[in-house]
């Protein structure tokens, strides 16, 4: 170890007293110093990273979160992001992650996933400053405002379809049902972040899977795109000219080979909405894969579900910005890897996952890309990424 770095695996490192992180996946770690707050306080990290989210206690000083060189982690529901009208006898108990970030009209938005004692999921929107603290009374219980969009709201993206401002988000697993899940979306009010119009459901034209979930949608000539999956490089052209619902069509479909990423690190799945840079789009996804074979095997053996064996990542690849949006280069590598974060909740809300890193929305700005990722179904957190650093080595490894 020298001057704080080291060489070493492309993941964080946790130990009692500090952090070592590697931003840029190469190998290369920073240690950075973790000051000790207790079991309900962020942990305090001294480091030059982006100036924290503010988060407010219950109107007196704003707590401080924990920032890395790249790493923002919001402090759960115990902040101002936790809306007023949830705040129950139990003291807003409950988690906020899959925090999904856009950029409309020149303002930060953000919605993200709150799940409380009850466990239904809910959605909260809020704006956020240029340094993304989070501007005062701007939190709205989105969940609340929905109508005719179910009880359960998950993962939530934004969209923009013609200088409108869009949310989408799906209804969880099946839950007893025989259909599957739904993929609903609904106008929002830029003015208020409050539902505008009632929730329409997506509809598959053809034959679907159970589980639909992480289409991402994107605007290109005046048109609403999705990519409904990654390899292959399927497209759906959706029509909003119906007040029942919205149609989804399949338009295109390119076969790419994506090997040497999913070899080792899982099929790559959908994630952050695709963002218009240059001439291509790009967009972050998520994979998992094994970590503890051995331990996933003796589960196996014992006809039981494997407990923390699996990891979720994130990884980016970028498409053409015209149709048929063929595929141009993936990072044969994942990009952010799941900070080491303590678990706050026994038992986890999936007990197969040993660490994950779930990226919901990202943001191009001053030459970095900011993506809002969850952590551990339990942290929201930002990261950040050094465009020109990260686009050199996609296209070098991959071509």
């Amino acid at each position: 170890m020298k001057n704080g770095r080291f060489k070493g695996n492309q993941e964080a490192r946790y130990l009692p007293w500090g952090l070592f992180v590697d931003n840029n996946n190469l190998g290369e770690y920073q240690y950075l110093p973790i000051r000790a707050q207790g079991k309900q306080s962020p942990m305090q990290v001294n480091s030059k990273a982006p100036r924290p989210l503010a988060m407010a206690n219950n109107g007196t000083e704003a707590e401080t979160t924990c920032s890395t060189d790249g790493w923002t982690i919001l402090n759960g529901a115990h902040n101002q992001l936790f809306p007023s009208a949830w705040h129950t006898a139990r003291k807003h108990d409950g988690d906020i992650f899959n925090p999904a970030i856009t950029c409309y009209r020149g303002e930060l938005l953000m919605i993200y996933r709150v799940v409380m004692s009850d466990g239904l999921r809910r959605l909260a929107a809020c704006r956020l400053m240029p340094d993304f603290h989070v501007v005062p009374h701007s939190v709205v219980p989105f969940s609340d405002l929905i109508e005719k969009g179910g009880d359960w709201h998950a993962d939530a993206r934004f969209c923009t379809f013609r200088d409108r401002l869009f949310v989408h988000y799906n209804d969880g697993s099946l839950r007893g049902r025989r259909g599957g899940n739904h993929i609903y979306i609904l106008e929002v009010d830029p003015a208020t972040l409050k539902p505008k119009g009632r929730a329409l459901e997506l509809v598959l034209e053809g034959p679907r899977r159970t589980i639909e979930k992480n289409w991402m949608l994107f605007e290109h000539a005046g048109e609403l795109w999705a990519v409904y999956s990654i390899s292959p490089h399927q497209l759906l052209n959706l029509d909003l000219s119906a007040s029942d619902n919205v149609l989804c069509r399949p338009a295109h479909s390119v076969a790419w080979d994506t090997t040497a990423y999913a070899s080792r690190y899982g099929c790559p799945r959908g994630g952050t909405p695709p963002v218009l840079f240059g001439d291509y789009f790009v967009s972050f996804f998520h994979s998992s894969y094994v970590v503890r074979p051995w331990r996933h095997r003796m589960f196996r053996l014992l006809r039981t579900s494997p407990k923390q064996t699996i990891r979720y990542v994130a990884g980016v690849y970028a498409f053409s910005a015209t149709p048929p949006f063929t595929p141009l280069w993936m990072h044969p590598q994942p990009v952010i890897h799941p900070p080491p974060l303590p678990r706050q909740h026994v038992p986890q809300l999936d007990s197969r996952i040993e660490r994950s890193v779930y990226p919901c929305g990202s943001v191009f700005q001053n030459g970095r890309w900011i993506v809002s990722c969850g952590v551990q179904e339990e942290f929201g957190c930002l990261t950040t990424l050094d465009a020109a650093v990260l686009h050199r080595q996609s296209n070098n490894l991959y071509e």
